[in-house]
């Protein structure tokens, strides 16, 4: 039998979800981690991390997206596969756009959940983007990592690895990988690909001090170009470090609070540049 399968989060648990008789599912105006499994605690945009590096992996999650259709498959309750196709702009009919010669994400991931406590993802995307709009890196690392061609057709093959190892009720361990290799699409097509990495590793602490509460503590390289191929001048120069700290006071079940900080050094991954500190004051309100 053929089912599809979904993840719900449970407290700080992740649960799959299995619903026999489906075949496929659909889908509109979603983003990558909309179709796929983020096993990060902080990827919520509303009351996750304040950076948004520190959410999910830019490279994996994050891509032209906006219609598709996607397809889980749950062999048990360890392993899952997920798959998608999205089109950014698919009811365009002009050259260069549409469903398939548009800008699209083509993904694939496995979940493999030993137990209760332990998870690991594998996933590969395959994205292209039309000129004037690559975005490889969803706004994070340097300007070479998001568009290192000058805006010039751009296709990418990205891998991400996630792990995520609850330790006990307090603490919960994880982390990503990512690498992505980047091509312009030009006429010749003899160009070398760019290489793109970028790396968290994160800490998690459900209920400190009080149930409901979250505080976590974040630690990464943003995308960054590792090798420019053919051009030695597409290379980033040099290292940035993320370094993120909030903590998500739950008043009640309606009202949060949730200060935070960042710290951003050798930014754009080159070290002339002075440190960035950013902290923010988050008030959250659900009725």
């Amino acid at each position: 039998m053929v089912c599809v399968a979904f993840r719900r989060k449970a407290g700080s648990k992740h649960q799959i979800v299995t619903l026999c008789d489906a075949l496929y599912q659909f889908y509109r105006a979603v983003d990558l981690d909309d179709v796929s499994l983020v096993l990060s605690p902080f990827a919520d945009e509303r009351n996750g991390t304040i950076s948004r590096f520190g959410r999910r992996n830019p490279t994996s999650f994050r891509g032209p997206a906006n219609a598709g259709v996607g397809f889980s498959y749950a062999f048990n309750d360890k392993f899952q596969v997920n798959v998608a196709y999205l089109a950014d702009d698919p009811a365009n009919p002009a050259e260069g756009a549409g469903a398939f010669n548009g800008a699209y994400s083509a993904l694939g991931q496995l979940v493999i959940e030993p137990n209760d406590r332990l998870a690991f993802t594998l996933g590969y995307v395959r994205k292209y983007w039309g000129d004037d709009g690559v975005d490889i890196t969803n706004g994070t690392g340097s300007f070479k990592a998001q568009d290192p061609f000058d805006g010039v057709a751009t296709t990418a093959d990205n891998v991400g690895l996630q792990a995520h190892w609850r330790v006990n009720e307090k603490l919960e361990i994880g982390g990503w990988f990512g690498s992505t290799w980047a091509r312009p699409e030009t006429s010749n097509g003899d160009e070398d690909d760019v290489t793109i990495i970028n790396g968290m590793l994160y800490f998690a602490f459900p209920d400190l001090l009080r149930e409901g509460n979250l505080a976590g503590l974040m630690v990464g390289v943003p995308p960054i170009v590792t090798d420019g191929g053919d051009d030695d001048a597409l290379k980033d120069d040099d290292t940035s470090i993320h370094i993120e700290a909030i903590y998500r006071f739950q008043v009640n079940d309606n009202i949060s609070l949730t200060p935070g900080l960042f710290v951003i050094t050798n930014p754009n991954h080159d070290d002339v540049n002075d440190t960035i500190w950013v902290s923010t004051f988050r008030t959250q309100f659900r009725f």
